[in-house]
């Protein structure tokens, strides 16, 4: 067993989908398949049951997931490492970035500051939901991330800055029967609706903070739920869902409206990073962005939504 079939098999873990697996590590789903056959061969054990219309991982498999994800990020960690110490570089900081929202703005001037004045420092960047921006920080894969203030406020030993205050508004297609109200909607003005909602895990603060507000009505909140962002916006372009956005959010520049919504949570721009991260570079990087935000370079869009939607 080797460290390339470790990260298939904790891929495939994690998406319980051979063909959503196969997607991210970029091979071919017979490849991936014979991949985890081999470790089963090799082990002895069944992995994955396959028996029913859901993927699900065996007893034996669960065991070998919750052990081999530490291994294996020390491993990456190691490599990454070595890597840098091949290039000259002394330090490397890794930012995440919530999908669907835009901070180019704020990120662009700091990146190429950095390469004209930290050309040692390395900036790795990725995207990330809410639970995965979360998870990389408590397991240090992630050094910084920008995300929201409702879903890091209340997550132990996670601190962040507040960067931007925002407010949450209705984004709906085009015609929508609200639109052109100045009133704030409430969960009861949404009670046919169907929101959509990308789903990552039962624990997604962004997902609880509006089933609280439905129940805090007393209504059931109706839900699509989508794969990511993007897929979510297909919906709402559609006219078949309406979603929660704020003025960060990435939106299409025609064919929806935003309306005003009652503020049951805090949206607000945040970078956040954990307790006990000891990486010299996060405090100067968070630095970099905050005077980004107090002096805005003109030649960055602040918004890849259309400002005036």
């Amino acid at each position: 067993m080797n460290f390339v079939q470790i990260n298939y098999f904790l891929t495939v873990a994690k998406c319980l989908s051979f063909t959503k697996a196969a997607n991210l590590l970029y091979v071919s789903q017979p490849a991936l398949s014979r991949q985890i056959i081999m470790m089963e061969d090799e082990l002895g054990v069944k992995l994955f049951d396959r028996s029913g219309r859901k993927l699900e991982l065996t007893p034996s498999g669960q065991i070998l997931a919750e052990e081999l994800e530490p291994i294996f990020v020390q491993y990456k960690g190691s490599v990454q490492k070595a890597q840098a110490a091949a290039t000259n570089l002394t330090t490397m900081i890794r930012i995440g970035i919530l999908d669907g929202i835009a901070v180019d703005d704020l990120l662009s001037p700091v990146l190429r500051e950095m390469l004209q004045k930290y050309p040692h420092i390395e900036v790795v960047l990725f995207t990330f939901g809410y639970e995965e921006l979360a998870s990389r920080l408590y397991d240090g894969r992630l050094d910084l991330i920008f995300s929201r203030k409702f879903d890091v406020e209340n997550r132990n030993e996670i601190r962040y800055r507040v960067i931007e205050k925002a407010e949450d508004y209705l984004v709906a297609r085009t015609g929508y029967p609200y639109s052109g109200r100045s009133r704030r909607l409430t969960a009861n003005d949404l009670r046919y609706d169907t929101l959509t909602i990308v789903t990552e895990s039962e624990n997604d603060m962004a997902i609880s903070s509006v089933n609280e507000w439905f129940r805090d009505c007393d209504i059931l909140p109706r839900f699509r739920n989508t794969p990511s962002y993007h897929a979510s916006m297909q919906w709402v372009k559609a006219g078949i869902c309406v979603t929660i956005a704020d003025r960060r959010s990435i939106l299409p520049t025609e064919g929806l409206v935003k309306i005003p919504l009652e503020q049951f949570r805090d949206p607000s721009l945040v970078l956040a990073w954990a307790a006990g991260n000891k990486n010299e570079a996060r405090t100067l990087v968070e630095q970099m962005i905050v005077d980004a935000e107090e002096n805005p370079r003109k030649e960055f869009s602040k918004f890849a939504a259309n400002p005036d939607l």
